[in-house]
């Protein structure tokens, strides 16, 4: 199956440059160089969009593109193997390869590296494939599995984003990393045998970084997206939890939480208080604005969003 988000590449040089051109940078390179400091949510988002394109595109190779603005995902399709050491995965494991390659690509997104590519890599005077082997296949060392004086920890100078990122994930998400990526314990995210069930256990619990506000220290509401509970705070984007899509996001105005409509549709409103009497239907235009306290639940509906209110 076919979706928006998958790119065939006909014609590289022409993909790379359209997908530059709509603020897609390469995920690799740009969590290597620090690109992509965002709000765990927005990340956690990115990796819920890969999850759903890669479940489509079966065991093909492919590149990922991100934007760094919203989190969007575009996969590009590769027809040459994907050869690259980093991304076969360690001897005694049962890593299934399309899995394998999902979680190296998810770690590049959640905490900015390759999670064997520490110290070591940075500090090897040469690269030669004997290195790549011993330190991707033979003996990898999860980058973070102890502190940052371990022999592969992150390096201080070209990877001083990479413990900032892993510092801001979830308590669950940072274990995950140690049990999945120290081979010693012999955990994985995304086996041969169990991968789907798996997915569906990580796509979960993405989804609740996405509906949880991450800015603690400001003032938050709780609202429901499509029935699932949903904080809003002061920056938060709203995100619906069906297709992925950013539709709106809340500011703060005079001390109160708005939201405003960040979709190029009108929104329906329907109204809970049966003693609000409405002249005609009601409608929230493009890029207005709604106080968040009176929102109860947003509905996503084809092409209408609906508004339910609390008591007004």
């Amino acid at each position: 199956m076919k979706t928006d988000d998958i790119v065939l590449s006909g014609s590289d040089e022409h993909t790379l440059e359209f997908l530059h051109t709509q603020g897609f940078i390469h995920l690799i390179k740009g969590a290597e160089e620090g690109k992509l400091l965002l709000p765990c949510s927005l990340r956690a988002l990115a990796c819920m969009r890969l999850i759903k394109v890669v479940n489509e595109i079966s065991d093909k190779n492919y590149d990922v593109f991100i934007k760094p603005e919203n989190g969007d995902i575009k996969v590009v399709i590769r027809n040459l193997e994907n050869d690259t050491i980093p991304f076969k995965s360690p001897n005694g494991t049962n890593w299934s390869k399309v899995g394998y390659v999902l979680a190296i690509n998810m770690a590049y997104i959640l905490i900015g590296s390759h999670p064997y590519k520490g110290r070591k890599w940075f500090e090897a005077p040469l690269i030669t494939r004997n290195i790549e082997e011993n330190l991707f296949i033979n003996n990898p060392e999860f980058i973070l599995a102890t502190d940052s004086k371990a022999p592969n920890a992150p390096h201080e100078v070209v990877q001083s984003h990479v413990k900032l990122l892993y510092n801001s994930l979830t308590p669950w998400l940072r274990e995950r990393f140690k049990s999945a990526f120290n081979i010693s314990i012999g955990e994985v995210w995304f086996s041969a045998d169990g991968k789907n069930d798996e997915l569906i256990n990580m796509y979960n619990h993405l989804w609740e970084i996405v509906c949880t506000s991450v800015a603690k220290d400001r003032k938050s509401i709780s609202i429901k997206i499509n029935g699932y509970p949903y904080f809003i705070s002061s920056g938060k984007k709203i995100v619906t939890p069906d297709i992925l899509n950013v539709i709106a996001h809340c500011e703060e105005y005079k001390n109160k939480l708005i939201i405003v409509n960040d979709t190029s549709m009108k929104w329906r409103i329907e109204c809970v208080n049966k003693r609000l009497s409405y002249h005609g239907k009601q409608y929230l235009e493009p890029n207005k604005k709604i106080y968040a306290e009176i929102v109860d639940e947003i509905l996503s509906e084809e092409n209408n969003i609906k508004l339910k209110y609390n008591n007004i």
